[in-house]
């Protein structure tokens, strides 16, 4: 294998088993329930980002920024009112990565089976970015016993629409990049790996914070995500980045895409509007370094 698993891990709380003990638990429980001896480490384990355990499976890395940082950060005004700052425990986890390819995605993400089967043939472009196509699970997730019944569980219900009628997650179908015939024209046989280089005009960003993967040369360039106490419209900024130097947005389509489990939403105070997004994404494709900001990093 050459893929690692990076998790970030930002101000854990005392009172709730950490990640660790979850990796763990998600390891045991999964495919690599069958390539483990006694322990996770088998399959590549590693508690720290300067450790690294070839195993037969993918390497998997847990990097913690301790209650300590996050304080002192806070106290300092860099970071938000909020117990997380999301895109500074991305970027930690950018800077950390070995791979060639970077996928930076969120823990309420699942991959479809042939979005796992595209990146697995090792096809990605260095001069394009991806994003995908979202579904929107409308049920709380469970802790399976039986991952991959509980993943056809969860496919079965997310390609049904009408669960949707009447949710807060309704007016997702349109914004679906297969609902637009430029995207289908462009990309509608990337999935199953033909790319000749098709473009559509502009780029895909609904929903950009869940899912996008550029070379990390690019996503080092462009320095990331922008550092800042407030995160409304710092997901979409990354990809103007990207498309202000050039690289062309190929936006994934079914059966690649990904799903989006249920939870409660609109409860982070970080997720603040203290910039327009279009005036951000302007700057952003400007200069990818600018600070916007009084209190950037």
């Amino acid at each position: 294998w050459d893929v690692e698993l990076v998790f970030v891990e930002w101000n854990p709380l005392a009172d709730l088993p950490g990640l660790e003990e979850l990796i763990q638990d998600g390891l045991s429980r999964g495919a690599a329930r069958s390539r483990q001896s006694s322990s996770a480490r088998s399959c590549g384990w590693a508690s720290s980002p300067e450790e690294g355990v070839e195993g037969s499976g993918p390497t998997v890395r847990l990097i913690t920024a301790g209650g300590g940082l996050h304080k002192a950060m806070q106290g300092e005004g860099w970071v938000g009112p909020a117990p997380m700052a999301e895109y500074f425990a991305k970027n930690i986890g950018i800077r950390h990565a070995r791979g060639r390819f970077i996928l930076v995605t969120n823990p309420d993400v699942v991959l479809s089976p042939s979005m796992v089967a595209f990146l697995a043939r090792k096809a990605l472009r260095e001069d394009s970015f991806y994003s995908a196509s979202l579904r929107f699970d409308d049920r709380w997730p469970e802790r399976p016993k039986e991952p991959s019944k509980y993943l056809k569980k969860v496919l079965a219900r997310v390609a049904d629409d009408a669960r949707l009628k009447g949710t807060e997650y309704e007016s997702t179908i349109k914004n679906r990049p297969e609902a637009s015939p430029d995207a289908r024209k462009a990309f509608g046989d990337v999935c199953g790996g033909e790319d000749a280089g098709a473009r559509m005009p502009g780029y895909w960003d609904f929903q950009a914070g869940d899912f996008v993967i550029a070379a990390k040369k690019h996503w080092l360039a462009v320095w990331a995500y922008p550092e800042t106490s407030w995160t409304f419209g710092v997901d979409s900024s990354v990809l103007c980045k990207f498309f202000g130097r050039g690289l062309r947005n190929v936006a994934l389509l079914p059966p690649c895409f990904v799903v989006h489990q249920h939870h409660r939403i609109r409860e982070n105070p970080n997720a603040r509007r203290e910039m327009d997004p279009d005036l951000l994404c302007r700057l952003a494709k400007q200069d990818p370094k600018q600070r916007f900001d009084p209190r950037q990093r």
